[in-house]
């Protein structure tokens, strides 16, 4: 294997990439090679492609394919080197692709791949993308460094940089010139590719020879570019005025603090949020501001504004905890839709200092393939006038674990499961469902206790270790059938059912043959076991008296079955079940009276217990 003195000297972390069987088959693996991690590859288009290695070097065909590989652990890298041969066939190069993890990661103008190519076709262009700049960089091609011009197409999903010059032989990249360039700053994958499907010629097969591929990682974390975007007004920065009338202008620097003014219709002014957690500290001076956040996914648009200078209302209701000005509360909202965009008006503004979960919104809300979010004033206004300043914070988190009957309860809107401990974002809005109905068995809230203090079924959790219990009443649905007729209704667990010993039908008796009491352990069909007893007439004097007696036994049995046919009778029994719904009729123990409540969910102000820790 060939080594580099220049990476040798700079005392950088060395990370060798050879492929592992642990992805797919191949001739002569050498596992003795593998240094680092694994390393595997990815048939993206096309019919053929064939990866070989021996001890000296790697060979990779591909037949009218697009072959990616390399894809190491997500990180941060100073250089890439790579020596290598070709045939010109294809295009050849290494890529750069974003770790993203769909709504936890911020992309709205982060493309999905930076892709620069060592060698293209002169014929061939970068598919589905357009020129846009031209770029000069440093490049070591060989053991010599000189600045290379490259120009940069960009595409829907990709920003290439393509060489006027072919790079070949042992070639090395300062890898920040380009992220730097491109405006990534999440960790990214980074491998090679070898794509003959954009030769130009037919059936073409690309063949790269690869001596050596290794990476230098890096440890510095680059800051990302935050910018602002100003539609219709003048925005104030260190006493600089920036101006846009009648259009808009993204500023090329990140302005913090700023101060912003406009007179004229359709006016806003932003910053493209790229934390999860935002601190934003904004003062209204006059004007028609909406001034909040605003998230945009594929295929909708959501509107959540702290301050809004029109009034609106909705039956629609949504509670969203929030830190504001130091303190969690549960913020009142109205949502109104319209079409595929969401509007929460904020039933009394907010002005301050407040703190923007957007990983809880997104959560609350159920949005993916988040493409943007954005703080400040976010909707078009005839007169703005605000000063905003803004920062990341690190959220904080909470340690939650409900111990419970049922199988979930809902946190900030999100369901999660009980007898599982969470580790949380605060503010943490717990909402425990005040009853549940599954399989014929219900759950009615008793009580909750958080560490020994009862709390409602809805409260806010701060920063800390929580064991959270609750007591539910249990009831079952079940039906008892009796000889005149059927009871149905709720019944608590375990309570003790008492029927009757006789029951007279139309002049028939029936006797209870067994136990007149049992207890409710599960929901289903009671059938107990009755005997019918009838005396057979007298003979005259002259005739020997003589009794016969039938006897009908009904069987005994328990169902797990929830149907059962309803017999009306008129016999008048006694009952003091309040949820039976036929006349025949049995007795529980009082103990166990069910609790027929029918609860509305509905969240009040006055409902929510902030629980503070000390």
């Amino acid at each position: 294997m060939k080594h580099h003195n220049h990476h040798i000297i700079s005392g950088g972390k060395f990370i060798q990439l050879v492929p592992t069987t642990k992805y797919y088959n191949y001739v002569g693996y050498n596992e003795t090679r593998l240094i680092y991690c694994n390393l595997w590859y990815f048939n993206i288009r096309g019919s053929e492609v064939n990866v070989t290695t021996t001890p000296t070097d790697m060979t990779i065909i591909s037949n009218q394919s697009i072959l990616a590989i390399g894809y190491i652990v997500p990180g941060y890298y100073d250089e890439i080197s790579v020596d290598y041969s070709y045939n010109l066939q294809g295009a050849f190069g290494v890529f750069l692709k974003i770790f993203c993890n769909m709504s936890s990661c911020r992309q709205y103008d982060m493309l999905n791949s930076i892709v620069i190519a060592f060698y293209k076709p002169p014929t061939a262009q970068p598919p589905d993308a357009v020129f846009c700049y031209n770029v000069t960089f440093p490049v070591i091609i060989n053991g010599t460094e000189s600045n290379v011009e490259f120009g940069v197409y960009k595409s829907p999903v990709h920003i290439f940089y393509i060489p006027y010059t072919p790079l070949f032989g042992n070639v090395t990249l300062f890898v920040n010139c380009f992220t730097e360039n491109a405006g990534y700053y999440k960790p990214y994958f980074i491998g090679i590719f070898n794509h003959a499907a954009v030769s130009t010629e037919k059936n073409a097969v690309a063949v790269a020879v690869v001596y050596n591929l290794f990476v230098i990682q890096s440890h510095k974390v680059p800051t990302p570019h935050i910018p602002v975007v100003l539609r219709n007004g003048v925005l104030t920065f260190n006493g600089t005025s920036y101006v846009a009338k009648n259009s808009m202008i993204e500023m090329s620097e990140a302005l913090n603090p700023i101060n912003v003014e406009s007179k004229c219709n359709d006016s806003m002014t932003y910053v493209k949020s790229i934390f999860n957690v935002t601190r934003i500290e904004f003062h209204i001076n006059s004007g028609e501001n909406f001034l909040g956040a605003k998230i945009v996914t594929s295929n909708s648009t959501l509107y959540l504004f702290l301050y809004s200078s029109i009034k609106k209302s909705s039956s629609c209701i949504v509670y969203i905890p929030l830190i504001v000005n130091g303190k969690t509360e549960v913020m009142k909202f109205y949502e109104i839709k319209c079409g595929n965009i969401s509007y929460l008006y904020p039933q009394c503004n907010i002005e301050g200092v407040v703190r923007i979960n957007f990983i809880a919104l997104e959560k609350y809300f159920h949005l993916d393939c988040i493409k943007g979010t954005a703080i400040g004033d976010v909707y078009p206004g005839s007169y703005i006038n605000f000063t905003m300043s803004y920062q990341e914070v690190t959220p904080k988190e909470t340690s939650i674990i409900v111990n419970s009957e049922i199988p979930f309860y809902y946190i900030n809107g999100v369901k999660y499961y009980t007898n599982k401990t969470y580790e949380v974002s605060v503010p943490a809005l717990v909402c425990i469902p005040n009853n549940l109905t599954s399989n014929l068995t219900r759950y009615i809230l008793r009580s909750v206790n958080v560490d020994g203090v009862t709390m409602p079924n809805k409260f806010i959790l701060p920063c800390g270790c929580y064991n959270i219990t609750t007591n539910y009443l249990i009831q079952y649905y079940i039906c008892i059938i009796l000889p005149n007729g059927t009871v149905k209704g709720w019944y608590n667990a375990s309570s003790v059912v008492i029927i009757p010993k006789e029951i007279e039908v139309n002049g028939v008796t029936y006797v209870l043959n067994g136990s007149n009491e049992f207890i409710i352990l599960h929901t289903g069909v009671y059938k107990p076991c009755y005997v019918v007893e009838t005396s057979s007439t007298t003979t005259p004097p002259t005739s020997t008296t003589s009794t016969t007696t039938s006897t009908i036994t009904t069987s005994s049995t328990t169902s797990t079955s929830s149907t059962a046919a309803t017999n009306s009778t008129s016999t008048a029994i006694t009952s003091t079940t309040p949820t039976s719904t036929t006349s025949p009729s049995i007795s529980i123990n009082t103990s166990y009276l069910p609790i027929m409540i029918v609860i509305i969910a509905a969240i009040a102000v006055g409902g929510i217990i902030i629980l503070k820790r000390r």
